[in-house]
């Protein structure tokens, strides 16, 4: 851009003469530029007209006047076009009087851009030529065209001497700028006019401190170029602008400028669809039976586009994205489930206004929030309730409009603080202004806002928040201004903070008193804006601090800093590398044994996901695993770790080895896959494995995810002859209830009950109930976590049916696991031979 905007600029300042933009075809043109002190705002007309003038007055010397005919007839120039397609520059080189002298003059016609046979559109430059030496005129190459095609105002400044030259390209500038850019105005005086007079009420403020000559010449220090989009009043509508800042002797010295204006308004209106709402809707749903379902629901009122993935949905939004009112997509799908399609979209300014809705069987928190932070906008359960739905659609559609806005308001209607964009704009400019000064950005949040609008009301809900938008800045007198980022995210710029830790929890439990809603918790994360950074970054940054306290006891106060950031690099590098890993078979199954203690001999073992990454090296299941969960990849990582523990069962037997059972976990987002049992049948028969060798481990609470869909596989696959083991038994969980609705076979202890102190009061009575309730219901136990000799015999004493932990074997690679069961065979056939 700034190449483009200096090269036209260099041209043109040394031209001094006329450019006209012209029409042969119609034979018109408009006038929008004179030499200095020669200003003609919109002039036009004909064209052949005002060529006939220019040589009747006796501008062109008598010797040039027949050529200067021949070559400005309409005819010969738009046959020459015509057989150059529009590709080639006519030149003509004359004498004109100049000031009572004949000087010589090239006149220059350059096709433009858009440029057509049947619309012949183009450029007249007319430049004077040194006296003693005639030189070329400079070059009006493609991108000088296009430069004059897309702006509509150009117009020069010199800081010092306050001097505008205005190129006019559109009759709204040209009425705009013939008012106040002249000679006689200072270039601030000019600009502060323009704005009071034009810009938008909402952009006001902004373009207050951007439109000034000290702003300008400061931005342009370290760099050359800048640009900024702003709003316009015309006729008492909005339109969108851009203004181009180019400092014509490079970065550094800001003393002859050219600031190009554009009318951007069809670009902005493809950002957020500016022109209204469509009646479409985007339905992304791998399952065909759910599409077909919501398909039938909404088709008669909607226009249906169907996804089958969120790799699809990009294509399609692509394509249709003026057109879609609303999208409502699943989470668990191949290729790109809809977290990662949440996430895609984030960066993608032109489809934030599209409200999403995601449609889940979990009714889970953290993945409704999760979703939510990502930019969901609400949820639909499963399975569908046709009435809710319809009405639900129906009612985003019809706020469709309004959340379009949103984003373009200068100010949020329900806090009062700044609306995001105009946030970060604030920011920028303060940062700017002021690059010495250190500055603190604090991200607060209401800590289960979804839960009070459920519990309270939205209203309530409302308050919560009108409320954290009055009382932060009331905490703290270094506030320079505020933003809301997302719908319970609210951020202040302070001026420099010194704010330790456990004042900052004190401050969120401060702010928190009073609140609408009782028992209201507040999070806050922190940035010190140490380098430089723009100011999305800064807030990325106390957007991680806060992250940094999400769901940690008693702690509301974050700090971003070093292992924020490590943490943050990691979990990108994982979210990054995780298909390659799989590819690559980086992830490895490793075992731990199970003792039996009735027979004293290896009766199980579980098998366990690690990751040996080729940089990282051996990596914390505790790294992955939640990340994995939590994008769904999860349940690809099990079906892979599935079908390595059953490729090992069916090497075992063709071995002779002595027949393990092997327990594999499964995780909650397995079971939204409606096929799981029957994957689960069809690789285990594949490979004419006993069902009985497989145990299926599952916690509780995955039970509680989807109470319908869980329970029902979970008795399907006992029925089938698998064994299934309820993980985490005793460790908070409702496990009764879940073993009150399914078909247990194995009840695993969760180790917090063997590791207890039996000294304590109710330790022994806690670990023997649980082992009572085994024996009553008639199932076997596991008990997880035994370190020490004193657990094993305590778990021994109580009647208890195998132990697994370090004190029989740490988790083994799967060649270290089968020397481990080697040496146990040894062992046995010694015994067995005294």
């Amino acid at each position: 851009m700034d190449q483009q905007v200096s090269q036209v600029a260099q041209a043109l300042l040394q031209s001094y003469n006329k450019v006209l933009k012209v029409n042969l075809t119609t034979d018109a043109y408009v006038l929008i530029h004179l030499k200095p002190g020669e200003y003609c705002f919109g002039q036009e007309g004909s064209l052949s007209a005002w060529l006939e003038d220019f040589n009747r007055q006796g501008f062109v010397h008598p010797d040039d006047q027949i050529e200067f005919d021949n070559f400005t007839n309409l005819g010969y120039l738009r046959t020459f076009f015509q057989q150059m397609n529009g590709t080639e520059d006519l030149q003509y080189m004359y004498r004109r009087l100049v000031d009572g002298a004949y000087v010589w003059t090239v006149m220059d016609i350059v096709p433009a851009v858009d440029w057509s046979p049947e619309d012949q559109k183009a450029f007249l430059i007319v430049k004077d030529m040194a006296n003693e030496s005639p030189r070329d005129i400079p070059p009006f190459d493609q991108a000088v065209r296009a430069l004059f095609e897309v702006h509509e105002a150009i117009f020069f400044a010199d800081t010092e001497e306050n001097v505008l030259v205005p190129y006019h390209m559109s009759p709204f500038y040209d009425k705009v700028y013939n008012q106040f850019f002249c000679p006689a105005n200072s270039l601030n005086e000019a600009l502060q006019n323009f704005v009071a007079a034009y810009v938008a009420a909402g952009d006001r403020e902004f373009m207050t401190k951007v439109a000034r000559a000290g702003f300008l010449t400061a931005e342009l220090q370290p760099r050359s170029s800048f640009s900024c989009d702003f709003r316009l009043d015309v006729d008492g509508q909005a339109m969108w602008a851009r203004m181009e800042v180019v400092a014509l002797d490079g970065a550094g010295n800001a003393k002859r400028l050219v600031l190009c204006f554009t009318d951007v308004s069809h670009e902005r209106a493809q950002d957020t669809d500016f022109q209204g709402v469509g009646n479409t809707l985007l339905l992304v749903e791998d399952n065909e039976l759910n599409m077909m379902m919501l398909t039938a629901i909404l088709e008669d009122d909607f226009t249906i586009l169907q996804a089958f993935n969120g790799k699809e949905a990009l294509a399609v939004l692509e394509e249709n994205a003026r057109d879609i009112a609303l999208i409502v997509t699943d989470l668990q799908m191949p290729e790109m489930d809809g977290f990662e399609l949440l996430r895609a979209l984030q960066g993608m300014r032109k489809y934030d206004s599209i409200p999403i809705v995601v449609a889940t069987a979990s009714d889970e928190l953290e993945t409704e929030l999760e979703c939510l932070e990502l930019g969901a906008s609400d949820f639909v359960a499963k399975p569908y309730n046709p009435a809710v739905i319809l009405n639900r659609v129906k009612s985003f559609v019809r706020l469709r409009e309004s959340t379009i806005m949103l984003d373009t308001l200068e100010k949020d209607s329900l806090t009062g603080l700044y609306a995001k964009e105009f946030f970060l704009r604030n920011m920028k400019i303060e940062f700017d202004q002021n690059p010495q000064r250190a500055y603190t950005l604090m991200v607060f949040d209401v800590v289960g806002l979804k839960t009070i609008n459920e519990k309270y009301g939205e209203k309530t809900g409302d308050e919560c928040l009108r409320y954290l938008a009055l009382r932060c800045p009331q905490y703290s007198p270094n506030v320079v201004c505020g933003g809301r980022l997302t719908g319970d995210k609210l951020a202040f710029l302070l001026h420099d903070v010194d704010m330790s830790v456990d004042a900052g929890n004190q401050m969120c439990l401060d702010i928190a008193k009073g609140a609408p809603a009782p028992n209201l918790a507040v999070r806050a994360g922190a940035y010190q804006v140490s380098d430089q950074l723009s100011a999305q970054m800064a807030c990325d940054r106390a957007l991680l601090a806060l992250e940094k306290v999400k769901g940690a006891y008693n702690q509301f106060y974050g700090e971003y800093d070093d292992a924020v950031r490590e943490e943050m690099m990691k979990r990108q590098m994982i979210l990054d590398t995780m298909e390659q890993a799989l590819e690559e078979k980086q992830f490895q199954v490793w075992f731990q044994p199970k003792h039996d203690l009735h027979t004293g001999v290896t009766g199980g073992a579980e098998a366990l996901v690690r990751w040996i990454h080729p940089e990282m090296g051996f990596m914390n299941p505790g790294m992955f695993i939640p990340l994995f969960e939590q994008n769904g990849f999860i349940a690809r990582v099990d079906h892979y770790i599935l079908e390595q523990v059953c490729d090992a069962l069916q090497e075992w037997s063709a071995a002779g080895r002595r027949e393990i059972p092997i327990s594999v976990n499964f995780s909650r987002r397995d079971f939204e896959n409606p096929h799981l049992v029957d994957d689960i049948i069809e690789l285990v028969d594949s490979r004419s494995l006993k069902r009985s060798l497989l145990h299926v481990e599952v916690t509780e609470s995955i039970c509680s995810d989807n109470p319908e869909m869980v329970p029902a596989a979970i008795n399907r696959l006992h029925n089938e002859g698998f064994v299934v083991e309820l993980d985490d038994f005793g460790s908070g969980y409702s496990s009764l209830a879940a073993m009150a609705d399914m078909d247990i076979d194995v009840m695993k202890l969760d180790m917090s009950l063997v590791r207890q102190d039996s000294s304590e009061p109710g330790a022994t009575s806690a670990l023997e109930l649980s082992m009572q309730i085994a024996k009553t219901l008639g199932v076997r136990t596991v008990a997880e976590g035994v370190e020490t000799e004193a657990q094993m015999m305590r778990v021994k004493s109580l009647g208890g049916d195998l132990v697994q932990g370090y004190y029989y074997s740490r988790p083994l690679p799967k060649l270290d696991f089968e020397a481990y069961l080697d040496a146990e065979e040894v062992a046995l056939k010694a015994n067995a031979a005294k």
